[in-house]
């Protein structure tokens, strides 16, 4: 099971951030933190629109706990959820050994640690299961303010999709893929 115990994190501003599993009652924590998130954010792939609702919200956590190279965390400062990720492995035996993480952070609260936190996190954890060989993730090649924690956190690049996100108005964007052995 994909559920530990919480961890704790100082934020740039001196205050503290805990990062734990995110449990199905979190479940509309979750959405309130994703649809903030896809409100107003251009770097996301995911749109307001194809957000699942709660009960399937929490039918995916309670998945996500249960599965063994999975897990998904919420990030919360003074009790108020604050930023979310999900970290899941490859589903066929060849590629299980490596796994995708997206993370989500409100507004206010970036540029304060909690990014660094949930994205250490998942380092950890995954370097805790020896089957897990490394963390990957995608990214718009735009977003120096993520680009720059991945590299502080020792991800590498590792290619560039061209025009892998096409928006409504019919531009396209490239997606950087990263990893991070661990």
């Amino acid at each position: 099971m994909a559920i530990f115990s919480s961890r704790t994190f100082s934020l740039k501003s001196g205050g503290i951030v805990i990062v734990r599993s995110a449990l199905p009652d979190d479940a509309q924590a979750i959405l309130d933190v994703a649809t903030s998130v896809l409100a107003e954010n251009q770097f996301t792939l995911t749109t307001v629109e194809e957000i699942k609702g709660l009960q399937q919200q929490v039918e995916r956590i309670a998945d996500m706990n249960q599965a063994e190279r999975a897990i998904i965390l919420l990030a919360e400062v003074d009790g108020r959820a604050v930023g979310a990720a999900d970290f899941r492995c490859g589903t066929k035996k060849r590629n299980a050994h490596h796994g995708d993480f997206g993370v989500s952070v409100l507004k206010p609260w970036r540029d304060q640690g909690v990014g660094h936190a949930l994205v250490t996190t998942i380092i950890d954890w995954a370097a805790a299961h020896p089957d897990i060989e490394a963390v990957r993730l995608s990214v718009d090649p735009t977003n120096a303010r993520a680009i720059a924690v991945y590299r502080k956190l020792g991800f590498v690049d590792e290619g560039v999709l061209k025009r892998s996100v096409k928006y409504e108005d019919g531009r396209y964007a490239d997606s950087l893929l990263m990893r991070r052995d661990v």
